[in-house]
C-alpha cells in the first residue's frame, strides 16, 4: 500500500500550524541584543563582549558576529522597529492616540513615555476579558520597549516613523 502523497496547500496548512505552536521568536539574537551591544561595544573590545556574554550567560555569539551586527546597524534597527511598530500600532489604535507619541511623546527628552504611563496606570489585569488583549498587548510592548536604551530608541525612531507612517505600507520606502 502507498501512502497518499500530500497537496502543497496541505503541507503549507501544516507548517502554518507547526509554527503557531512554535514559542521561539524568530528575530535572531544578535538583532535582540543589538541595543545592548551597540552600547557596550563603547567600553569594551567586541571579544570582551563575545567571552562576556559566553561566560555569565551561555550565550555564544562571536566577536565576527558582533562586528557583523555593528557594521550593519540597518538591519537590526530595522528588525527591531519591525517587532515593535506592529504592537504599537495596535495599542495606539486601543488608546485612541498616535503609535510614535505612544512610544516617544512629548515627554521623551525629559521623563516617563506615554507607554509608560498608561503601562504603570494599568499594572494590574483587567478584569473584564473583553479588555486583555489590549492590556496584555501594551505591557508586552512596555516590556520590549523600555528596556531599550534612550540612545537606540531614538535611532529607531526614523525605522518607526516609516513604518508607522501611511506610506510605510511600502516597502520600498522603508529605511533598510
Amino acid at each position: 500500500m502507498t501512502a497518499k502523497r500530500k497537496t502543497a496547500e496541505q503541507i503549507g496548512a501544516e507548517l502554518v500550524e507547526a509554527a503557531k505552536s512554535q514559542t521561539e521568536d524568530s528575530m535572531p539574537l544578535s538583532s535582540k541584543l543589538f541595543p545592548y551591544i551597540y552600547i557596550a561595544s563603547r567600553r569594551m573590545s567586541l571579544r570582551t563582549i563575545s567571552r562576556w556574554l559566553q561566560e555569565a550567560h551561555g550565550v555564544s555569539l562571536s566577536a565576527a558576529a558582533i562586528s557583523r551586527a555593528l557594521n550593519s546597524p540597518e538591519l537590526h534597527l530595522g528588525r527591531l522597529a519591525e517587532s515593535i511598530a506592529a504592537p504599537a500600532r495596535y495599542v495606539a489604535s486601543e488608546y485612541g492616540c498616535d503609535a510614535l507619541q505612544l512610544l516617544f511623546g512629548e515627554e521623551f527628552e525629559n521623563g516617563p513615555t506615554h507607554l509608560k504611563f498608561l503601562a504603570e496606570q494599568t499594572h494590574k489585569a483587567p478584569e473584564g476579558e473583553d479588555d486583555f488583549p489590549r492590556w496584555s498587548e501594551m505591557q508586552d510592548l512596555a516590556a520590549s520597549w523600555e528596556p531599550i536604551p534612550h540612545e537606540v530608541q531614538l535611532l529607531l525612531e526614523p525605522y518607526l516613523r516609516k513604518l508607522l507612517s501611511d506610506e510605510g505600507e511600502e516597502e520600498s520606502e522603508l529605511p533598510y
